[in-house]
């Protein structure tokens, strides 16, 4: 892939992961779930943004690592 491709790909990607925690982050989400729903809700998008990371972000970082944050702090 082209590096702009890949930054495009890295951005989608921070952009999902910020979005699926604005999830967790809204109260009405926990006020209206039983414990037992917020905990399945919870893993679910921990399942999620690990996949995010693991399976697209790390490909970008793996073929251009000067875009990874880590590496470049």
């Amino acid at each position: 892939m082209d590096e702009e491709t890949a930054k495009g790909m890295k951005m989608r990607g921070e952009m999902a992961i910020r979005e699926l925690v604005s999830i967790l982050d809204a109260d009405q989400i926990k006020e209206h779930c039983s414990d037992e729903e917020f905990v399945q809700i919870k893993r679910g998008i921990g399942l999620s943004i690990a996949l995010i990371g693991t399976e697209l972000v790390s490909v970008v970082y793996r073929q251009y690592p000067e875009l990874d944050p880590i590496k470049n702090s």
